[in-house]
């Protein structure tokens, strides 16, 4: 480019020498030859190419934009990466070395790792399974991994769009490394119904159609939470229905669900199909709304004169659920034994029951109290497992009868049938009181017998006397003998006893009824044993008794009983499930 500018500046030079002894035109040389000169240099000049991609003649400048586009994607998401995560420090892991495993819920069920730790450093998360996981969400979730590895913490955050197989696999590492129970909630069955899937139906109940005017408050649980509604009654019929909090639900789902509401007021029932593609934020506000009805129910009659007609001819029969008198026990105590009892219960919202009581008797006392019920339907099964209607055996057992024991609030009908069946094998119970007189007479006579024929008794009688009494003192001296066993307990005789229980669902009533069994080793008054634990469930709840067994087994053995044993979170119904099936094996231990 220098060459080419001295070559038009010499021409130029020569030029100006020629012409400069021309008269005149000196004046205007310097003007003609800058424009000259500046025309022929912009004409043949070209711009330098910057050559970060050389493009060949058959390459497309479109590939050229691509590689540039990848380069640029690629920086930002090393430079995201820089800036998020921070490097943790090695040895922040208080943990020995070795490798730990453990699980947590993600999104469709339980996701398993095994964390490896070497010198107080996570080296290695592996997943060993996560059956229930969607593979492409789970591949994004398993980004956490690295998180934690980097950070050397489980405290990082959530692959967005991929949230609970991210606290899938951060609470099952946690849980390897710190036995920390989580309590994520399983989401899969959740996402699947309000995004129009498969999700479990709330069961039709018997309605009466008429409630007693107020505004009554009630809660379910949908999709994210807890669903709370205010239901207000007027006339004696559903006037409005109000939701007064959702935080867990999303909003367009919600919305549909929300569809329900109109045909509750408008039919005066519950018994409504879900809004399709909301079932669970569906469901949640019609279980919300049969709560909240459920505390209107005393005003099922318009009139106390009719109420209580009912109430008579219900409590014409001698098992009707009202008919509950709270008997004390009588003076003379009862007769040692087990007698059976029964009662009916029913109400106008739902179908008559029965329920069965047996009871135990031991030295004139009542030593044990078991209830089982024909109840059948989402409502009725609520209130026969709720823990306070659970808990009426042992109060019963305590007060040595239905005397001084309320009724469970809000489970009326269920705890008089109760009350009621106890009453009956109580009343089968009672000391025969004509039995005991003639007792008492004969003994008199024999006494007087005794002390008139004392001085006509024969060397025979003697005899008989004297080996009666080493007889007596014999047995005495065995039952001395068996009382001292050093391996028997005091109050309940050892052996293994095969124990089965019926895993009864909470309020939200998320799964059927099933039976969990097992064999549970008492001695010396405490349970030392408890083995092969079996569900007659799906793999679901199957999984579930698993994780009560592994929480609560050691933990009774060492406490010797299920008292004050708390219930492994996430698995509460079999851990109550098998809390009951150790009452009820001492109870069948029982001397």
């Amino acid at each position: 480019m220098r060459e080419k500018w001295k070559k038009y500046v010499g021409k130029f030079k020569s030029l100006g020498d020629k012409v400069s002894g021309v008269k005149g035109i000196t004046a205007i040389i310097p003007a003609v030859c800058l424009a000259v000169l500046m025309v022929t240099v912009l004409t043949g000049y070209k711009t330098p190419q910057a050559k970060k991609y050389e493009a060949s003649e058959t390459e497309d400048i479109s590939q050229i934009k691509e590689a540039l586009a990848k380069e640029s994607t690629a920086a930002m998401a090393e430079t995201t990466k820089k800036n998020t995560t921070k490097k943790g420090k090695k040895g922040a892991i208080d943990v020995k070395d070795g490798t730990y495993k453990g699980s947590a819920n993600g999104y469709g069920g339980k996701v398993t790792v095994n964390v490896t730790v070497s010198k107080k450093t996570m080296t290695v998360i592996d997943v060993v399974s996560a059956p229930g996981e969607t593979d492409s969400f789970f591949q994004r979730a398993k980004g956490v991994i690295d998180e934690m590895l980097t950070a050397q913490s489980t405290d990082v955050d959530v692959v967005s769009g991929a949230t609970y197989s991210s606290n899938g696999i951060i609470g099952a590492v946690k849980n390897a490394l710190f036995g920390t129970e989580s309590n994520n909630a399983t989401a899969a069955a959740a996402n699947a119904g309000n995004a129009g899937g498969s999700a479990p139906s709330v069961s039709k109940v018997s309605e009466s159609g008429t409630w007693k005017d107020g505004t009554y408050t009630g809660s379910g649980k949908g999709f994210g939470g807890t669903i709370s509604v205010k239901v207000t009654v007027k006339d004696g019929k559903i006037s409005a229905i109000d939701v007064t909090s959702a935080s867990g639900e999303t909003a367009s789902y919600f919305s549909k669900a929300k569809g329900i509401i109109p045909k509750m007021i408008s039919g005066q029932t519950t018994n409504v199909d879900a809004a399709s593609g909301a079932t669970y934020s569906s469901n949640g506000i019609i279980t919300a709304v049969r709560n909240a009805l459920s505390k209107a129910e005393t005003g099922k009659s318009s009139t106390k004169k009719k109420k209580n007609k009912k109430n008579k001819k219900k409590n014409s029969g001698s098992n009707s659920n009202n008919n509950n008198n709270n008997i004390a026990a009588p003076a003379e105590g009862y007769e040692d034994g087990t007698y059976t009892g029964s009662a009916a219960c029913s109400g106008e919202q739902f179908k008559e029951y029965s329920v069965t009581a047996n009871v135990t008797i031991k030295n004139g006392k009542i030593s044990a109290v078991e209830i089982s019920s024909t109840a059948k339907g989402t409502n009725l099964k609520q209130f026969m497992s709720r823990d306070e209607i659970k808990n009426l055996p042992s109060l019963i057992v305590s007060k040595n009868g239905t005397s001084g024991v309320d009724a469970v609030s809000g489970a009326t009908y269920s705890s008089h049938a109760i009350f009621n069946a106890v009453n009956d094998a109580l009343s089968k119970a009672k000391k025969n009181s004509s039995s005991t007189e003639k007792k008492e007479e004969t003994t008199t006579e024999k006494k007087e017998e005794t002390t008139t024929e004392k001085k006509e008794e024969t060397t025979t009688e003697k005899k008989e006397e004297t080996t009666t009494e080493k007889k007596e003192e014999t047995t005495t001296e065995k039952k001395e003998e068996t009382t001292e066993n050093p391996d028997e307990g005091k109050n309940y005789k050892n052996g293994t006893y095969k124990v089965s229980i019926t895993c009864e669902p909470d309020e939200d009533e998320d799964f059927d009824p099933y039976t969990i069994s097992m064999d549970i080793t008492i001695k010396k008054d405490k349970i030392t044993e408890i083995s092969n634990i079996t569900a007659n469930t799906n793999s679901t709840n199957k999984a579930y008794t698993n994780d009560a067994k592994k929480g609560m087994v050691s933990k009774i053995i060492a406490n010797g009983n299920s008292d004050g044993v708390n219930t492994v979170a996430g698995a509460t119904c079999s851990s109550k499930a098998i809390k009951d099936a150790c009452q009820k094996a001492f109870n069948t231990a029982k001397k």
